[in-house]
C-alpha cells in the first residue's frame, strides 16, 4: 500500500494532478502505463524486495529499476536458466562457489534493462548481456543484445545497503542521476501533512 500510495503521490507531483486521478493500463509484457494527456513524456519504473522499494522516474526516455535483498541458501546453480545470456552464466560460473554477490549483479541489472526495454522477462532476456563497464569503471555497466552493443544508455549499479543490490538502466547517454532515499514512516508522515520533505544521502 505504502509503494502504491507513493508511486501515485510523485506521479502526482511530476504531472501536476491529484495522485487519485491517475488512471492506469498494462501492456502485454505487464508493465503498468499510465493512461493521462502528457503522460508519454514521464517514464517510470518500480522494484520492490523485503523492506525496501525502488523508484525511478525520468522524462522523455526510458528507465528501468531493480532492487532485490540477498539471501542466503538459494539453489544459486539452478537460477537464471533461461534468463542469463551464456556470458553472464560463465560470469557466475567463474564466481563459484562465492557467487551470491555475482547473481545480485547480474540478475538486478538484467530486470532493470529489460523494464526499461519495456518487455521484462517475457521477451527473451537471454538474448541480452549485462557486464562491467570496462571504460567507466567501477559502478558502471553496459549492455548487448545478440552481440550488438547498447549505446546511448547510462547503467549504474546501486547499493543500497549492506544485503541489497539495485541497478538502474536509463535510455540517456551521460545521464545525470539523484539518489534520494527515504524512509516509508516518513512518507506516511508527509502523505498525512500534505507537503513532500525526502532526505538525500
Amino acid at each position: 500500500m505504502a509503494r502504491r500510495s507513493i508511486l501515485r503521490w510523485l506521479i502526482g507531483g511530476y504531472l501536476s494532478c491529484k495522485p487519485e486521478s491517475l488512471r492506469f493500463s498494462v501492456t502485454q509484457f505487464g508493465r503498468p502505463v499510465l493512461q493521462a494527456p502528457g503522460a508519454e513524456r514521464l517514464a517510470f519504473s518500480v522494484s520492490h524486495t523485503d523492506g525496501m522499494a525502488l523508484l525511478a522516474f525520468a522524462w522523455d526516455c526510458r528507465v528501468g529499476v531493480d532492487v532485490e535483498r540477498r539471501s542466503d541458501g538459494l539453489d544459486i546453480a539452478g537460477i537464471g536458466r533461461g534468463i542469463f545470456s551464456a556470458f553472464e552464466e560463465e560470469t557466475l560460473d567463474a564466481a563459484r562457489p562465492d557467487s551470491a554477490e555475482s547473481l545480485l549483479s547480474i540478475w538486478t541489472r538484467k530486470e532493470a534493462l529489460l523494464k526499461a526495454l519495456g518487455t521484462g522477462l517475457s521477451g527473451e532476456p537471454n538474448a541480452y548481456t549485462t557486464e562491467d563497464d570496462s571504460l567507466l569503471g567501477e559502478g558502471y555497466w553496459c549492455a548487448s543484445h545478440n552481440g550488438t552493443a547498447i549505446s546511448g544508455w547510462t547503467c549504474l549499479d546501486l547499493v543500497l545497503g549492506p544485503q541489497v543490490r539495485g541497478a538502474l538502466a536509463v535510455s540517456l547517454e551521460d545521464a545525470r542521476v539523484t539518489l534520494q532515499l527515504c524512509p516509508v514512516s516518513n512518507w506516511v508522515n508527509t502523505w498525512r501533512d500534505g507537503s513532500a520533505a525526502l532526505t538525500r544521502s
